[in-house]
């Protein structure tokens, strides 16, 4: 037995934290052990803080490898003898897993397992609704709501979580995880078309993330929320300063110390530089940089061909192709998108009605 618990220890903790953007876990508190070993009874009680750098990319390099090693720690920490179905630490695992379904695009499933771990957290008597393991799972939960379509529902479960992080008693105003949540509750905001309050709200937050000690400009929160606001701009049709600042962020994403070229985070980055682009009528250069993002995300290391993220490139790419002349490329690449796109979102979600008022016009 001890051999076992040895090696589960080692294997757990060799596994980066990659947390969801939306409430990021920068420590995984470890359960106590069954084995009764001389001298030890607890497992090791926290992993260090580590700063969310490329060691998530470098470490295991692709979604599908992290989940194996999950799952193969999940299966040894579920046993009855080692800490059983469940108990916190075999709970955060198992919220892991599902969070990692939802990074590979698959957000239904994904939402379903998070809630079955959700209400075990809730009635847990080391646990709760507002301990922070539950409030993570939460907040997880809201955002595979917000990727599937349904941004008032997610908005509102956002709210929830942000109501309680930020009280003095939890995390107070300005801790990482209650600027992440108040930043996703804006997001949700900006997806509906309130993009004036949303922006007000997610430059708030940018503000303080960039003087925040444990932040900092190039800390990967900030450059997501100054990636959102850009995005907002755009929206506005800003374009061309929304386009100056996603360079900015890409710039700082692409280097080897932060995420790297490869990295599906800065891919996605560079192709919403490429949509701005398009909206500018920019098509010929446009087109080539989602071209090359297309052919690296669809590597079955990277993303994969079924990725959502995958679809909506190909779609931008469409939109490019079009008022190029190239209508039969585009008309390829749209074949069977919007189906395979609702697979795992709904027909609310922004793509699928951008999707939908963009094959309209093409039949006039």
């Amino acid at each position: 037995m001890k051999k076992a618990h040895d090696a589960t220890i080692a294997k757990f903790e060799a596994l980066p934290e990659h947390a969801a953007k939306s409430f990021p876990v920068t420590s995984i508190t470890i359960p106590e052990a069954k084995d009764h070993r001389a001298g030890r009874r607890k497992f090791q009680n926290t992993i260090r803080n580590r700063k969310k750098t490329n060691v998530i990319a470098n470490q295991l390099s692709s979604h599908q490898g992290l989940v194996a090693e999950l799952r193969m720690v999940l299966g040894i920490l579920r046993r009855p003898n080692v800490l059983g179905e469940e108990h916190p630490g075999t709970l955060n695992v198992r919220s892991k897993i599902a969070a990692q379904k939802g990074f590979q695009g698959h957000f239904i499933d994904a939402e379903a397992e998070l809630r079955a771990v959700w209400e075990i957290q809730k009635r847990h008597d080391d646990l709760g609704a507002e301990h922070l393991d539950t409030l993570i799972t939460h907040a997880c939960i809201a955002s595979q709501m917000g990727s599937q379509g349904r941004y008032t529902d997610a908005e509102a479960e956002f709210r929830t979580v942000w109501e309680i992080v930020r009280r003095p008693d939890m995390f107070g105003d300005e801790h990482p995880n209650t600027l992440n949540t108040r930043a996703n509750v804006a997001s949700q905001m900006g997806i509906q078309g309130r993009y004036t309050d949303a922006e007000a709200e997610l430059r708030a937050v940018w503000e303080i993330q960039k003087r925040h000690d444990d932040l900092g400009e190039e800390h990967l929160d900030t450059l997501v929320v100054r990636a959102n606001i850009a995005n907002l701009m755009g929206n506005q049709r800003h374009y061309t300063d929304a386009e100056a600042e996603l360079r900015a962020v890409w710039e700082i994403l692409r280097r080897p110390d932060v995420l790297g070229e490869e990295h599906p985070d800065t891919l996605i980055t560079r192709a919403q530089i490429a949509e701005q682009m398009s909206s500018q009528n920019f098509y010929t250069d446009a087109e080539a940089k989602l071209r090359a993002v297309l052919g690296i995300l669809r590597r079955p290391d990277v993303l994969g061909e079924e990725h959502s993220r995958i679809m909506r490139v190909k779609f931008c790419l469409a939109k490019t192709l079009d008022p190029q002349g190239k209508h039969e490329e585009a008309t390829e690449l749209l074949a069977d998108l919007r189906k395979n796109m609702l697979v795992q979102i709904t027909d609310n979600h922004v793509w699928i009605k951008e999707l939908d008022a963009f094959l309209a016009a093409r039949e006039f």
